[in-house]
């Protein structure tokens, strides 16, 4: 009918629009941002899932998903996150794993909101005041893929035995959390190609590099599954077998470059 016909004719721009603009503190610059796995109870509608947001000068920021910033937590860092991961360790609790730019990696556990807030009060008094709640938030790990003491007593691949610190500490560009149980193992990856393999306290359990004929080959993303691990690279996507805690032989093919905006002008 007619409104079928309307909504035809909906130019795509006008679909997609901000539905909520995050609170930041003055002179704040996000780098990095994750959902958290925890409903909002003061928010019914269909976008309830509260953020985290890591900034340049190594500062978490968590917002409510009404766009309101909660709470803000440092993590001890004075440069940027360049990587975070998170993962929900049960109901009541989640962990934030951020690494930096030098080279480090920090997890934190954060308690997640009560299922049903009171808010009459907040209703009744205009005046915005501090949000109702703040989540618990304690450090779990600290330490560096190139320091990270290795884990004894466990076989690994030969081609698992990189020595992270041959080059020493360098910019962390991926973090990934794989579930082990009723635990985690952390993984993480850098600039000059190396992946490295830690338990959650950080000891490391093994390491590799994804090209010797190209050891400067950065990891620049990555996405887990239950079994694998996808990282991808300039020169296409490896996948990381974490059973056997070695890279698949197949490299898939790497995408294009994105066409220069200018030249679409």
């Amino acid at each position: 009918g007619r409104k079928a016909e309307e909504q035809a004719e909906e130019p795509p721009s006008e679909r997609f629009k901000f539905s909520k603009k995050l609170e930041l503190p003055s002179k704040i610059k996000l780098a990095v941002t994750e959902w958290l796995p925890f409903p909002d109870a003061n928010e019914p509608q269909k976008m309830s899932s509260m953020l985290v947001s890591g900034d340049l000068k190594g500062t978490l920021h968590f917002f409510s998903s009404d766009g309101s910033l909660i709470v803000s937590h440092p993590t001890g860092y004075t440069s940027a996150i360049t990587a975070m991961a998170v993962h929900k360790v049960h109901e009541s609790e989640c962990v934030v794993v951020v690494a930096n730019e030098k080279g480090a990696i920090r997890s934190f556990s954060v308690t997640r909101p009560p299922r049903f807030t009171l808010v009459m009060e907040k209703k009744q008094n205009k005046k915005k005041g501090p949000p109702a709640w703040v989540p618990i938030i304690r450090q779990v790990a600290d330490f560096s893929p190139s320091t990270a003491p290795q884990l004894e007593g466990i076989r690994v691949e030969k081609a698992f035995t990189h020595d992270m610190s041959t080059l020493g500490a360098k910019s962390i560009t991926v973090v990934e959390v794989i579930p082990k149980g009723k635990s985690y193992n952390i993984l993480a990856a850098d600039g000059e190609g190396r992946v490295s393999f830690h338990l959650r306290n950080g000891s490391a359990i093994g390491a590799l590099r994804l090209s010797e004929e190209k050891p400067g080959t950065p990891v620049l993303a990555a996405a887990s599954g239950k079994s694998w691990t996808a990282l991808g690279t300039p020169d296409g996507v490896r996948l990381f077998d974490h059973k056997w805690r070695r890279l698949h032989n197949t490299t898939c093919m790497g995408l294009p470059a994105p066409p220069d905006p200018a030249q679409l002008a």
